[in-house]
């Protein structure tokens, strides 16, 4: 029949009748592939690496935890792939199972070892538009997001949607608390709202009547203490009771809740005034207290008692340090600016082993940042410049260093390293001097025509420059913001900088070049540097 068919200059095929022969080969193929796979998942990690996918991810901060695990949150849109390693099996499990839309971005939360491998990753998706802004963790690794969304969210993507883990805005946006156990599973979500909107014919974004928290924090007990700001009503009580407040002639105004850590209310507070009030930041302060940053305009009163004075901001706003004890008592509060606004940002708060604090964020224009008599007045070199200031014990400026270009530059989180050091990070355009001493140390962007790079840069307690440097690439446009977004202390004394970059990112500042590729409009970066600032690859 083969000669019939042709097919005589085709060799018989041989086929395996299971000899030994035939099973020693393939033993040796099994052994060769398996030692080719164990080799590839055996290789260390990256430490400095890429997140992404092709269209907009973002990271807005990140935390370091307890066993030196790293958390990152932020919006994905798309597809987004979080492992940064080649081995093809561990980039297949963490691609998420549930991709955001490809116009709507949704909040994320991801999990890296202290090794920089990739442990896990949640996408909390929501009908609208939702972001988390901050993260948290605990002592026992219990991790905590907040942010803010809209619509129906369901914040646990592993299980079908129920009544304990999705929830649906009332109108606008709220906000939210979601705890997790250091596995990624889910514990409990708390949000607040309420439904008021905008009014009619306002010219006030919807945004200004919405809720939305922008820092958390635990104490040793598991306490969850966070810091957002709302419009309007809102229910400081997210369980069955009701703990209603009402922002100052429908302004915008500070709130302030502690949840213990199955979620239950324990106890909220609200600052406004008649302008507009902004908190930013929370952190475990001296002696059992709480540190509150942000900023205020006009008139607002700290303290609630009836004899206390108000304060007055200088001019637009002022930023502030309010000091609270674990059980939102009042302890004392400070605040510095100038006739321009200026304001704490982000995770710009923490205190060291003797109570002095660190605070960071951006003013505008001539600013004094002592909050005392005394005056310590700094001038931006642009709209806005960064900015990093001690504070001691009793509220009193020890020192303040500024950093900026020629625009809008902000220094967006701190942290403390384990010998006591300050890191701080952001933004910043064209050039900028990181030392405040007279032998300077100038960072250049290579970003134009509106493009920012990110900055890190380490003090010692006194305010001395240890090391400083620039991140970014040669983009150009007021969109292709470059910007560090989190930062955290490993302890042996490595520090984790996070946050987004435009096309490529050069990590390493020698010159040895590092460059890491987006693979869409805007990509995640994690870069890792050690106590002299050393890239660690």
């Amino acid at each position: 029949r083969q000669a019939r068919a042709g097919s005589l200059t085709q060799p018989p095929r041989r086929v395996c009748n299971g000899g030994m022969p035939c099973r020693l080969a393939c033993i040796a193929v099994l052994l060769l592939l398996g030692g080719a796979y164990a080799a590839a998942r055996d290789d260390p990690p990256p430490k400095t690496f890429r997140v992404g996918g092709t269209q907009r991810d973002m990271a807005t901060h990140a935390a370091v935890g307890p066993g030196g695990g790293l958390y990152v949150v932020g919006a994905c849109t798309g597809r987004t792939d979080f492992d940064p390693s080649t081995a093809a099996a561990t980039a297949q499990r963490a691609r998420l199972d549930k991709p955001s839309s490809r116009r709507r971005m949704n909040a994320f939360l991801a999990c890296y070892g202290a090794d920089g491998r990739f442990a896990w990753a949640r996408a909390l998706g929501a009908s609208g538009m939702n972001v988390a802004r901050c993260v948290a963790v605990s002592d026992d690794g219990t991790v905590c997001v907040t942010g803010h969304f809209s619509g129906r969210m369901d914040f646990d993507p592993q299980d079908p949607p129920d009544e304990e883990d999705t929830f649906t805005s009332q109108e606008g946006r709220d906000a939210f608390i979601a705890c997790y156990t250091p596995d990624g599973a889910f514990l409990w979500a708390r949000c607040f709202g309420d439904a008021d909107v905008a009014p009619k014919g306002s010219k006030e974004l919807a945004v200004e009547w919405s809720e939305g928290i922008r820092g958390a924090v635990f104490d040793a007990d598991q306490n969850v203490y966070a810091v957002g700001m709302f419009r309007g009503t809102i229910d400081l009580d997210p369980g069955p009771e009701t703990v209603e407040r009402k922002s100052r002639e429908d302004s915008r105004d500070i709130f302030v809740v502690s949840l213990d850590k199955q979620g239950a209310f324990r106890w909220g507070r609200t600052y406004g005034g008649a302008g507009t009030d902004q908190g930013h930041s929370i952190a475990l302060g001296p002696k059992d207290g709480l540190l509150v940053g942000g900023c205020f305009s006009a008139v607002v009163k700290f303290d609630p008692r009836p004899s206390a004075s108000s304060v007055v901001s200088a001019g637009g706003m002022d930023a502030f340090v309010l000091w609270l004890d674990r059980s939102g008592g009042f302890r004392r509060a400070a605040t510095w600016g100038g006739p321009r606004d200026d304001q704490v940002l982000g995770g710009g708060l923490a205190a060291d082993r003797r109570g002095a604090v660190y605070a960071s964020g951006d003013f505008s224009g001539e600013a004094d940042l002592d909050p005392g008599d005394e005056e310590a007045l700094h001038e931006s070199e642009g709209a806005r410049d960064a900015f990093l200031l001690k504070l001691d014990a009793d509220g009193v400026l020890d020192w303040a260093v500024t950093l900026g270009g020629d625009r809008v530059d902000s220094a967006y989180d701190l942290c403390l390293t384990s010998s006591q050091h300050v890191v701080v990070v952001g933004r910043f355009h064209g050039t900028a001097d990181a030392d405040p001493s007279r032998r300077k140390k100038i960072l250049r962007s290579g970003g134009s025509g509106g493009a920012t790079d990110a900055f890190v840069a380490c003090y010692s307690a006194k305010g001395a420059l240890r090391w400083a440097h620039a991140l970014g690439a040669k983009v150009s446009g007021p969109t292709k913001m470059t910007s560090a977004k989190g930062v955290g202390a490993l302890p042996g004394g490595d520090v984790i900088v996070v946050g987004n970059f435009h096309r490529t990112l050069d990590a390493d500042p020698s010159r040895k070049k590092v460059l890491l590729q987006s693979l869409g409009d805007t990509d995640v970066f994690v870069v890792r540097y050690d106590a002299k600032g050393k890239l660690v690859r």
